[in-house]
């Protein structure tokens, strides 16, 4: 029971600066402990996240949940790196690339978003 929580937990609130103390506040409900519990690595929660998709035949919109990935890089490697070892496909992938440029205007980033 305490592996499926901690599984749904990383899905969910992996990316946060607080993963660990949720963990805890979740498992301790379980009388269980984190580090008594097999953590999946980073690419593993990932890849399992991206092929887990409903149903087409059952599936409604509210259904659907899309991924956001955040490449922080300034050459966008992280991303190249996800096609490259086939952890993203490109053809069912859309990348939206934001400005932090400090001369960008709002309106220009919207723009490249929306593009």
């Amino acid at each position: 029971k305490a592996q499926v929580v901690l599984e749904a937990l990383e899905r969910n609130f992996n990316g946060s600066d607080e993963f660990e103390h949720i963990c805890e506040q979740f498992l301790l409900t379980l009388d269980a402990r984190l580090d008594d519990i097999t953590q999946r690595h980073i690419l593993d929660i990932l890849r399992d996240s991206l092929v887990d998709r409903p149903n087409k035949a059952d599936c409604t919109e509210n259904e659907v949940r899309y991924k956001l990935i955040i490449d922080p890089s300034e050459d966008d490697s992280l991303v190249r790196l996800l096609f490259t070892f086939g952890i993203l496909d490109r053809q069912k992938t859309r990348v939206f690339v934001c400005s932090d440029f400090p001369g960008d205007t709002h309106l220009q980033k919207i723009n490249t978003i929306a593009a």
